[in-house]
Protein backbone atom coordinates (compact mmCIF):
# COMPACT_ATOMS: atom_id res chain seq x y z
CA UNK A 1 0.00 0.00 0.00
CA UNK A 2 1.08 3.42 -0.97
CA UNK A 3 0.35 6.37 0.28
CA UNK A 4 0.98 10.12 -0.93
CA UNK A 5 1.61 13.04 1.28
CA UNK A 6 2.54 16.58 0.74
CA UNK A 7 5.82 17.32 1.83
CA UNK A 8 7.59 20.60 0.63
CA UNK A 9 5.44 21.57 -1.83
CA UNK A 10 6.18 18.48 -3.72
CA UNK A 11 3.94 14.80 -3.02
CA UNK A 12 5.96 11.65 -1.87
CA UNK A 13 5.08 8.32 -1.64
CA UNK A 14 5.11 6.78 1.75
CA UNK A 15 5.12 3.09 2.31
CA UNK A 16 3.00 1.43 4.64
CA UNK A 17 4.82 -1.05 7.05
CA UNK A 18 1.88 -3.48 8.24
CA UNK A 19 3.22 -4.50 11.96
CA UNK A 20 1.35 -7.76 13.66
CA UNK A 21 0.60 -7.20 16.96
CA UNK A 22 -0.05 -9.58 19.80
CA UNK A 23 -0.28 -9.61 23.42
CA UNK A 24 1.30 -12.55 25.03
CA UNK A 25 0.64 -13.48 28.42
CA UNK A 26 2.29 -10.44 30.05
CA UNK A 27 3.91 -8.78 27.00
CA UNK A 28 3.05 -7.64 24.14
CA UNK A 29 5.25 -8.74 20.69
CA UNK A 30 5.30 -7.31 16.98
CA UNK A 31 6.72 -8.45 13.58
CA UNK A 32 6.81 -6.45 10.16
CA UNK A 33 8.17 -8.21 7.12
CA UNK A 34 10.91 -5.65 5.49
CA UNK A 35 11.62 -6.58 1.82
CA UNK A 36 15.72 -6.84 3.50
CA UNK A 37 14.47 -8.89 6.26
CA UNK A 38 11.95 -9.24 9.29
CA UNK A 39 11.80 -6.76 12.51
CA UNK A 40 10.66 -8.16 15.99
CA UNK A 41 10.19 -6.20 19.12
CA UNK A 42 8.60 -7.15 22.60
CA UNK A 43 7.29 -4.44 25.42
CA UNK A 44 5.53 -4.61 28.70
CA UNK A 45 2.84 -1.73 26.68
CA UNK A 46 1.06 -1.42 23.59
CA UNK A 47 2.40 2.17 23.14
CA UNK A 48 6.31 1.46 24.63
CA UNK A 49 6.30 -1.65 21.83
CA UNK A 50 5.27 0.84 19.44
CA UNK A 51 8.52 2.82 20.03
CA UNK A 52 10.20 -0.18 20.50
CA UNK A 53 9.29 -1.15 16.66
CA UNK A 54 9.64 1.56 15.40
CA UNK A 55 13.24 2.10 16.56
CA UNK A 56 13.99 -1.68 15.42
CA UNK A 57 12.47 -0.81 12.03
CA UNK A 58 14.87 2.24 11.87
CA UNK A 59 18.26 0.06 13.53
CA UNK A 60 17.69 -2.35 10.87
CA UNK A 61 16.91 0.00 7.80
CA UNK A 62 20.60 1.65 8.81
CA UNK A 63 22.19 -1.87 8.84
CA UNK A 64 20.80 -3.05 5.60
CA UNK A 65 22.07 0.64 4.05
CA UNK A 66 25.77 -0.07 5.90
CA UNK A 67 25.62 -3.72 4.37
CA UNK A 68 24.63 -2.56 1.23
CA UNK A 69 21.58 -4.65 1.09
CA UNK A 70 18.89 -4.04 -1.63
CA UNK A 71 15.47 -2.27 -0.30
CA UNK A 72 12.50 0.35 -1.59
CA UNK A 73 13.87 3.71 -1.62
CA UNK A 74 10.82 4.68 0.28
CA UNK A 75 12.63 3.01 3.25
CA UNK A 76 15.86 3.92 2.40
CA UNK A 77 14.70 7.51 2.95
CA UNK A 78 12.91 7.21 5.90
CA UNK A 79 9.60 7.97 4.18
CA UNK A 80 7.07 4.54 5.35
CA UNK A 81 4.59 5.05 8.44
CA UNK A 82 3.77 1.89 10.61
CA UNK A 83 0.43 0.52 10.77
CA UNK A 84 -0.54 -1.95 13.80
CA UNK A 85 -2.97 -4.56 12.92
CA UNK A 86 -3.87 -6.68 16.05
CA UNK A 87 -3.31 -10.54 15.27
CA UNK A 88 -6.51 -11.32 17.53
CA UNK A 89 -9.01 -8.95 15.77
CA UNK A 90 -11.93 -10.48 18.04
CA UNK A 91 -10.41 -9.73 20.91
CA UNK A 92 -10.42 -6.99 23.59
CA UNK A 93 -7.58 -6.33 26.02
CA UNK A 94 -8.92 -4.64 28.86
CA UNK A 95 -6.12 -3.00 31.82
CA UNK A 96 -7.04 -1.90 35.37
CA UNK A 97 -4.90 -0.19 37.48
CA UNK A 98 -5.25 1.00 40.66
CA UNK A 99 -4.46 3.85 42.50
CA UNK A 100 -4.26 4.85 46.64
CA UNK A 101 -8.38 4.84 46.54
CA UNK A 102 -9.40 4.03 43.02
CA UNK A 103 -9.48 1.65 39.84
CA UNK A 104 -8.93 2.68 36.40
CA UNK A 105 -9.35 0.78 33.22
CA UNK A 106 -8.13 1.46 29.79
CA UNK A 107 -8.42 -0.78 26.36
CA UNK A 108 -4.93 -1.51 25.55
CA UNK A 109 -5.47 -2.23 21.76
CA UNK A 110 -8.57 0.29 21.30
CA UNK A 111 -8.32 4.38 21.89
CA UNK A 112 -11.51 6.02 23.80
CA UNK A 113 -12.65 3.23 26.09
CA UNK A 114 -11.79 3.81 29.88
CA UNK A 115 -13.77 4.00 32.66
CA UNK A 116 -13.17 3.88 36.01
CA UNK A 117 -14.50 2.92 40.42
CA UNK A 118 -13.81 2.65 43.89
CA UNK A 119 -13.76 -1.45 43.63
CA UNK A 120 -12.65 -3.57 40.43
CA UNK A 121 -16.20 -4.67 39.70
CA UNK A 122 -17.34 -1.34 39.43
CA UNK A 123 -14.51 0.21 37.32
CA UNK A 124 -15.60 -3.35 34.99
CA UNK A 125 -18.94 -2.38 35.26
CA UNK A 126 -17.89 1.38 34.01
CA UNK A 127 -15.87 0.06 31.12
CA UNK A 128 -18.69 -2.25 29.82
CA UNK A 129 -21.25 0.76 30.17
CA UNK A 130 -18.65 2.93 27.85
CA UNK A 131 -18.72 -0.16 25.42
CA UNK A 132 -22.36 -0.10 25.41
CA UNK A 133 -23.01 3.79 25.06
CA UNK A 134 -20.45 3.75 21.57
CA UNK A 135 -22.66 0.33 20.14
CA UNK A 136 -26.04 1.95 20.93
CA UNK A 137 -25.01 5.75 19.89
CA UNK A 138 -24.34 7.13 16.65
CA UNK A 139 -20.62 6.89 17.24
CA UNK A 140 -21.08 3.20 16.05
CA UNK A 141 -19.81 4.44 12.56
CA UNK A 142 -16.53 5.19 13.91
CA UNK A 143 -16.48 2.72 16.80
CA UNK A 144 -13.87 -0.13 15.99
CA UNK A 145 -14.87 -3.32 14.79
CA UNK A 146 -14.24 -5.58 17.83
CA UNK A 147 -16.06 -3.21 19.82
CA UNK A 148 -19.02 -3.39 18.42
CA UNK A 149 -18.68 -7.36 17.78
CA UNK A 150 -20.70 -8.82 20.84
CA UNK A 151 -19.28 -11.93 20.45
CA UNK A 152 -15.66 -10.42 21.56
CA UNK A 153 -13.57 -11.73 24.10
CA UNK A 154 -12.64 -9.10 26.38
CA UNK A 155 -9.76 -9.73 28.03
CA UNK A 156 -9.20 -8.39 31.62
CA UNK A 157 -5.30 -7.56 32.34
CA UNK A 158 -4.11 -6.27 35.92
CA UNK A 159 -1.50 -3.48 36.11
CA UNK A 160 -0.24 -3.45 39.63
Amino acid sequence: MQIWMLKKKRFISMKTIVVKTDFCGENWAASAELECGVVVATATSLEELKLEMNKSILLHIASCVEDGDEMEEELRRGEYELVFEYCRPNELVLVIERSKDSYGAYAENVSGICGAGATIDECKRSVMEVIEIYRESDMVASAPRVVLDENCSVVWRYDW
